[in-house]
């Protein structure tokens, strides 16, 4: 089941919440949104927010 990418300007994720997100260049990347700055975060990297357009749930891995 493929699930759908939500636009940041409709939802944010929750507080804390580590999402897979996509940037207006098409790079996907699992980062968090601090709420206190407004700036995405991943291990290695930051984004403004006007940089971030998607984001969804990080899927379930399948089952054997």
């Amino acid at each position: 089941m493929t699930m759908p990418w939500i636009r940041t300007q409709d939802q944010m994720p929750k507080k804390g919440q580590v999402v897979l997100i996509t940037d207006k260049e098409g790079e996907q990347n699992v980062a968090w949104i601090d709420m206190y700055t407004g700036k995405w975060h991943s291990e290695n990297h930051r984004w403004w927010p006007r940089e971030v357009v998607y984001w969804m749930p990080i899927p379930e891995l399948p089952k054997p």
